[in-house]
């Protein structure tokens, strides 16, 4: 996102969206690779409270993939792997490639552009458009 906003193809609202998107999605603990809640370990004497953080978390990630039109679609599909799992956008295309949906890099590129857009009206970050 960095290098996308240096560059000018994406605004610092957008670069906010995103960073909000990744922060639910850790609390969340939905990526893969992470450790598991030590909460949940048997024998800590302590069960996971069904409000905690993870669970409102959870229901934000979901609500935002809702707004991307879900998890399958591309949107919500780059957004899981590129801002929540931290795949790189060429990750993410050879990934969609083995789905038989090829992707060019300045095609991917459009596709996170849009999800961040999305994302950025999502949160109510995005600046209300004038009206001329």
């Amino acid at each position: 996102l960095g290098r996308m906003l240096k560059a000018g193809t994406i605004t610092h609202v957008m670069v906010d969206a995103g960073r909000t998107f990744e922060r639910q999605f850790i609390l969340a603990q939905l990526d893969p690779l992470r450790a598991p809640d030590i909460r949940r370990v048997p024998g800590n004497g302590r069960e996971p409270d069904p409000d905690d953080m993870t669970l409102g978390a959870r229901r934000r990630v979901n609500g935002a993939l809702q707004a991307l039109g879900g998890h399958d679609g591309p949107l919500g599909s780059v957004a899981w792997h590129v801002l929540g799992c931290g795949c790189s956008l060429r990750e993410w295309t050879l990934r969609r490639a083995w789905g038989g949906q090829s992707l060019r890099p300045e095609q991917a590129t459009g596709v996170l552009i849009a999800a961040l857009d999305l994302l950025a009206g999502h949160y109510g970050t995005k600046p209300a458009r004038r009206v001329a």
